[in-house]
């Protein structure tokens, strides 16, 4: 179960600890796992013969990969030198040693995804987060008991409009996917993000954070609850300097 760390912001490794090993992959989440992280963010899809992965872009050379079987993904990245994990071998991997943050990338096997996390994970140890709206309302069908975050931060223009002009349509999408934090990117914080949705009272998740100072700026700031960050060694580190108890971890916080 998901406990308070000494009252202090978690520390999320970015696709495992993505600063030192391919993102994405068992290495890099065996490295954050022993880097001290909290958590680890990874993204999920689903390949042609419905093998769920943990893989960040769309297409690979060009091809989309819902259009690849596991084993052609696999061969194009062979190149590249590394494997594509499935979400069972994640979850084997981790199970019992760390908890995580599942970004969903498109919907439609919102169900299967959840009906293999909750073999290895309860409810109390991991998060599910998407861009997607569709993705966090079906994860709520699915189990309210079930944290979601919202995503926030693809379009800089947008960006700008929501925080500047109104509130209104993230009020709106925040009810309709019931979603418990906003997790919105570094780019946001620029325009004012969290004074503007102070408000929502909403728990916070920002990424990605990897200079040293805007790390501990942000590790300093009672609003945000959790950082993700490429370099999780580097956010455990700071924290650890850090002699007082600042904050509440997500987990432990009532959301309302």
């Amino acid at each position: 179960m998901i406990q308070c760390v000494d009252k202090k912001t978690l520390i999320i490794a970015h696709r495992g600890s993505s600063a030192y090993e391919i993102d994405n992959t068992l290495d890099s989440f065996q490295r954050a796992i022993d880097q001290k992280a909290d958590m680890i963010e990874f993204d999920v899809r689903r390949t042609k013969d419905n093998v769920i992965i943990a893989f960040h872009d769309p297409a690979v050379s060009r091809t989309p990969v819902r259009e690849l079987t596991y084993a052609e993904l696999n061969e194009l990245t062979k190149a590249k030198g590394y494997q594509v994990p499935t979400l069972k071998e994640i979850l084997q991997l981790t199970h019992r040693k760390i908890r995580l943050d599942i970004e969903l990338k498109e919907p439609g096997y919102e169900a299967d995804v959840m009906k293999l996390v909750e073999k290895y994970f309860c409810a109390a140890d991991f998060i599910v987060t998407s861009f997607k709206d569709s993705c966090l309302a079906t994860i709520k069908e699915i189990s309210d008991d079930i944290k979601t975050g919202l995503l926030l931060g693809e379009d800089r223009f947008n960006n700008f409009l929501l925080t500047n002009r109104s509130l209104s349509h993230l009020v709106e999408r925040c009810r309709r996917t019931q979603a418990d934090f906003l997790v919105p990117s570094m780019t946001l914080l620029r325009f004012g993000f969290m004074k503007r949705v102070a408000e929502l009272k909403k728990n916070l998740i920002v990424w990605t954070v990897n200079d040293n100072e805007s790390i501990f700026k942000l590790l300093k700031d009672s609003r945000v609850n959790a950082i993700i960050t490429d370099k999780p060694d580097i956010g455990v580190s700071l924290r650890d300097t850090l002699s007082f108890p600042v904050f509440m971890s997500i987990a432990c916080q009532k959301i309302s």
